[in-house]
């Protein structure tokens, strides 16, 4: 027999004595009892009493370890998830720099507090980015906000409640996600008029909504909604003035696979002037690999000012891994006002580097193009994603 198989069954004998705390003594004798009834000789017994001793020093390592490293519990699984965006961005504007930006560093925690709550944070370290590039080189970058911090209460799979800091439900391209994205920028009209963007607050407020849909129906297929009150000023902030905003959204999937319609009307006040801030949204989605095509048409209303605009975007997967995508837009920042809209085409390409398409490379152009005077105001777009 050869002495090297005895070593695991001595080591469990060390285990069950206490590992690497244990007395030798046991392991000795056994060792001598071993080598006097010639099963192994005496220069075996001191390579196994060598090779124990390491073991024993490596167990005592990852023990040590173990009492350094910081413990994190939970009474309840937790999931982490997050991605990280690095763009470029070059311009044939005047003035404009050329630029690699760190676009999104994000994480995401959530989980179920109890079967019917859960909960979710969502956190951008790259946030709030802003700077000076005169003299002093002073600014704050990269200052991390808080995107999401939300509760949801299931009653049904027809009513679920949510408190809390989440996108205001309104537009197809305003609740997607910003990790799946078919184009690295969204719509000038998602960006300018849909509320939640409209203020800069990456399509959140603060506030309460119902939710939730109907069962599926092989003939008339499902309708979801979604309805809330908002405060209406925007992310991390309290209300602006004591009138609180209304959103609600009606999406119907037909018993086509992939099709569906839907609308959206915002009411909301600004201010204390109380001044008008509504919004009308229709919505079109047809989704059905190899191909995809979306459209929204945005109506809104600031005051006495109008304003609207849509868009189209087309997309063909040319390959499991490379998607081709068409975009066009435009937005009419007053409707009042001759010759002041202005409309982009975006052409481009996507990577995929994983399958749940989470990991990618994105290439766009954008050819802008304005009513009035012309500007050389075309941007290249260059975006590299990672994702857990």
């Amino acid at each position: 027999m050869k002495y090297k198989t005895l070593i695991p069954a001595i080591g469990l004998g060390l285990a069950a004595a206490g590992g690497a705390h244990a007395a030798p003594d046991p392991v000795d004798i056994l060792i001598q009892r071993l080598v006097q009834r010639n099963v192994i000789s005496k220069d075996d017994g001191d390579s196994i009493r060598a090779e124990i001793a390491a073991i024993a020093k490596e167990n005592k390592a990852v023990e040590d370890k173990k009492k350094t490293a910081i413990s994190v519990t939970a009474k309840t699984p937790i999931k982490v998830s997050g991605y990280t965006q690095v763009r470029y961005q070059g311009a044939t504007q005047d003035g404009v720099n050329d630029s690699f930006d760190v676009r999104r560093v994000r994480l995401s925690l959530t989980g179920d507090a109890t079967p019917v709550l859960d909960y979710g944070v969502l956190v951008d370290f790259a946030g709030s980015k802003k700077g000076l590039t005169d003299s002093t080189h002073s600014g704050a970058f990269g200052k991390p906000i808080l995107v999401d911090g939300l509760l949801n209460y299931k009653f049904s799979p027809a009513l679920k409640l949510t408190a809390g800091q989440f996108k205001v439900p309104f537009g197809y391209e305003n609740l997607a996600s910003d990790a799946l994205l078919d184009t690295v920028n969204r719509a000038a009209v998602t960006e300018t008029l849909v509320p939640g963007r409209d203020n800069g607050s990456l399509g959140r407020d603060i506030g309460v909504q119902v939710s939730g849909a109907s069962a599926a129906n092989p003939r008339s297929g499902q309708v979801e909604y979604q309805l809330g009150v908002y405060n209406g000023s925007g992310i991390n902030v309290s209300d602006d003035n004591e009138s609180k905003d209304l959103a609600g959204r009606l999406v119907w999937k037909p018993a086509v696979r992939g099709l569906s319609l839907g609308a959206a009307q915002y009411l909301g006040r600004k201010g204390t002037p109380h001044a008008k801030r509504d919004r009308t949204g229709l919505e079109a989605i047809y989704n059905r690999d190899p191909y995809s095509l979306k459209a929204e048409y945005v109506w809104a209303k600031d005051a006495s000012l109008k304003r609207q605009g849509y868009y189209v975007t087309g997309a063909y997967k040319t390959s499991p891994v490379t998607q081709a995508v068409v975009r066009f837009d435009r937005l009419d920042p007053n409707t009042s006002v001759a010759n002041d809209a202005a409309s982009t085409w975006t052409a481009g390409l996507n990577y995929f580097l994983s399958k749940d398409t989470l990991n990618r490379v994105q290439v766009n152009y954008e050819r802008h193009r304005e009513q009035g005077s012309q500007i050389a105001n075309d941007l290249f777009l260059a975006q590299f994603q990672a994702g857990f």
